[in-house]
């Protein structure tokens, strides 16, 4: 049964190492990336039969021994790659803000109720993140900045969401599943839950806005094009009530800010149909009884049906009962040891307080508000305008995830369909600002 998972890993996990070996920068970053993203906790997704309720909710060390070679991998890449100086103020409180991230962190882990299981979310969120993000700190990948991030994004989305769309063949091939449904309550059938079309995909929904006109190489526009139609259609059929929220407010701000023309706009009508279309072949119901159905199933109203969900008493319990551990919280990965029924409280910034107490919250929020910051200002000395609309992306696609992360969690939770996969994204997004400026500052120092 493991056979088909094992052979892909081991084949990813032999071209890392060849790349690092011939010290090909970019494609060791882009294969590392298919390779965190394939994690052994991916067998979640691919098998269905591993979707006990223990089993789901529980992380074994036998998986989480993989994300140490990761860390391995990652510290020998650093020693070969050379990593730009730190020249600007912005990239030495980065630095320093980040160096409190992995000190407060592993304080929580040192006060964890079960430190075995804090330690790998440690490695796997915070660890692996952070030295992976620093491989971009590199003068090859800088000096072609857009070009490069949008070849990994390209790469590595198609890649993952490939891996769930076809595990739905897989287990339909092997007989493991007999229905193909679609939507929310896909999570039984191996496929991917509500958070694949909302978490981790909305920190790159805003470069489906993008014009393909933009990339050069005619190869990667073409793979970008599909890129852009899969994250779309992905959003449509997910039946995630934030995923259709997040996707409407990025239309929006993309119609309002002209980033969509007509043409676009006659695509996303074609790609909106096709998956309503397929939503309605492929279930009982059409997609617009659906959406009524996900948005009125707990009131007479949208809003009644808000104000009744669950997960607001969640929120409730987890930071009624944060205050017992505010400075160090329960430990990372520990909130299904306290409730049972849920691996996460389904909001970040109540999870992270609950799990790894004020400190981390504070850090987390400090982070995100001065890589924001820094998206802004390097706005401004940017003088290509593609550059300039694809950084701005960026920028929204961090907002969008931090909007999308008030309902749920895939940032820290080990037991998701995307497992570590957003913690590195995320890191990537927040760091790459500063690595920018810093790299553009240095420059500039040369010429002057």
């Amino acid at each position: 049964m493991n056979n088909l998972f094992i052979l892909i890993y081991v084949i990813l996990f032999i071209t890392v190492c060849n790349r690092l070996l011939k010290k090909d920068l970019k494609w060791f970053i882009i294969f590392f990336g298919l390779l965190f993203c394939f994690s052994p906790l991916m067998q979640y997704v691919i098998f269905p039969e591993y979707k006990t309720t223990l089993g789901y909710r529980s992380v074994s060390l036998h998986r989480i021994f993989f994300e140490y070679v990761n860390t391995f991998i990652l510290i020998v890449a650093t020693l070969t790659f050379r990593t730009l100086k730190t020249r600007t103020n912005a990239l030495t409180v980065f630095k320093f803000l980040l160096l409190l991230w992995f000190v407060f962190n592993l304080l929580s882990v040192y006060n964890s109720i079960e430190i075995s299981r804090s330690i790998g979310v440690f490695f796997m969120t915070i660890v692996n993140p952070i030295l992976f993000a620093f491989l971009f700190n590199n003068r090859k990948i800088l000096e072609n900045s857009m070009n490069f991030l949008l070849t990994f994004f390209t790469v590595i989305l198609l890649f993952n969401l490939g891996v769930k769309y076809f595990s739905v063949l897989y287990n339909l091939g092997r007989g493991a599943i007999s229905v193909w449904s679609i939507g929310y309550g896909a999570m039984e059938f191996g496929t991917f839950r509500s958070n694949s079309g909302t978490n981790f995909l909305s920190i790159f929904l805003p470069l489906a806005f993008l014009k393909s006109t933009f990339i050069k190489n005619e190869r990667l526009r073409k793979y970008f094009e599909i890129l852009k139609w899969i994250i779309i259609f992905t959003f449509i059929i997910t039946g995630s009530r934030m995923g259709y929220f997040v996707f409407g407010l990025g239309l929006i701000i993309a119609f309002y800010t002209k980033q969509i023309n007509f043409k676009q706009g006659l695509n996303l009508l074609l790609v909106a149909i096709i998956a309503s279309t397929t939503f309605a072949y492929l279930n009982e119901e059409s997609i617009f009884d659906f959406l009524e159905n996900r948005f009125t199933n707990k009131g007479d109203t949208a809003i009644e049906s808000a104000e009744n969900d669950e997960r607001l008493l969640l929120w409730e319990n987890a930071l009624e009962d944060s205050q017992n551990n505010s400075i160090s919280g329960v430990g990372a990965g520990n909130y299904f040891l306290v409730y049972e029924k849920y691996s996460n409280s389904h909001n970040l910034f109540v999870n992270i307080l609950f799990e790894r107490g004020i400190l981390v919250l504070i850090l987390l929020v400090s982070l995100i508000i001065f890589a924001l910051r820094r998206y802004k200002r390097n706005l401004r000395i940017l003088m290509n305008p593609e550059e300039h609309t694809f950084f701005s992306l960026m920028g929204f696609g961090l907002i969008l995830y931090l909007v999308a992360s008030l309902t749920g969690d895939s940032f820290i939770s080990i037991s998701q369909t995307v497992h570590s996969f957003p913690a590195y994204i995320f890191m990537v997004f927040i760091s790459f600002p500063f690595f920018y400026y810093n790299f553009k500052m240095n420059n500039s120092e040369r010429i002057n």
